[in-house]
């Protein structure tokens, strides 16, 4: 699951970890969302969901990007 959607918010980025699993969970950024202005993006409310999540450093890691890095070594 991708955790960067203007469809989601800090409480379903939680349950989703929790339903899921860390190992499931991205911090993506596949979209324009949190564009402030014009080519100036923000992801730090998004970012500031991962790091609220009481799951220890490690696991935060996967989610903000050996996840990602795991899928593409696949390919």
């Amino acid at each position: 699951m991708d955790t960067s959607s203007d469809y989601l918010n800090q409480s379903i980025v939680k349950m989703a970890v929790g339903y899921l699993g860390y190992r499931k969970v991205l911090y993506g950024c596949d979209g324009p969302y949190g564009m402030k202005e014009y080519n100036k993006y923000d992801y730090s409310e998004k970012k500031s969901w991962v790091d609220s999540l009481e799951i220890p450093d490690d696991q935060k890691e996967y989610i903000l990007g050996k996840n990602f890095l795991e899928l593409v070594k696949e390919l």
